[in-house]
């Protein structure tokens, strides 16, 4: 795991930057009767460009990624074996003023080469009534693809037959969410409520 930036001395509000990690996790799971073994190799590149539009009040973020997956699994005389290959790239814009408002907005387009093309948008708005007191929304899609049975291990202490009856398919969710925030001082410590 690795994070790298190049900073622009001149433009303090400019950079670029590289997040980088790989995975190579070996699992092996004797439950009851069951035997499950399972190999999975994981690589992530992000590179993030960050820039001004016009002032610092108004900010962009773009950038591009690649994960690459190998998942390699086996429960007792059935196999399972899955390679991911996800590209994707994003844009960012946020609004941070002098007055009380900010808000985020951005989009990620990937392509799964099993899935096909999966857009993820995302939105957050922030009112600040006092530098205390907040009230926040925020709404987003995400999208995962689940691995059945390395996440569902507890099942097979109940010596049924474990069944995958169709392909997998990757998980969607809208999330929706919004909370108010007050941060006072209680004995002299911070308490938010």
């Amino acid at each position: 795991y690795g994070k790298t930036g190049v900073l622009f001395p001149d433009k303090p509000y400019r950079g670029l930057g590289f997040i980088y990690s790989g995975v190579i996790n070996e699992r092996r799971d004797i439950v009851g009767r069951n035997l499950y073994e399972g190999i999975e190799k994981s690589f992530y590149l992000n590179s993030i460009y960050q820039g001004i539009l016009g002032n610092t009040f108004h900010k962009y973020r773009v950038g591009a990624s690649l994960q690459l997956d190998n998942y390699d699994e086996a429960l007792n005389d059935s196999t399972f074996q899955r390679n991911e290959v996800v590209p994707g790239a994003y844009a960012e814009y946020s609004f941070s003023g002098p007055h009380a408002w900010s808000f985020v907005a951005g989009v990620r387009g990937d392509y799964h080469n099993l899935y096909g093309l999966i857009v993820t948008p995302r939105f957050h708005l922030q009112y600040g009534f006092t530098d205390e007191s907040a009230i926040r929304f925020s709404f987003g899609k995400g999208t995962r693809v689940p691995n059945v049975i390395a996440e569902n291990t507890s099942l097979l202490a109940s010596s049924r037959r474990f069944v995958v009856q169709e392909a997998i398919q990757p998980e969607e969710s809208w999330n929706i969410g919004g909370s108010i925030t007050h941060s006072i001082e209680v004995a002299g410590k911070p308490l938010s409520l």
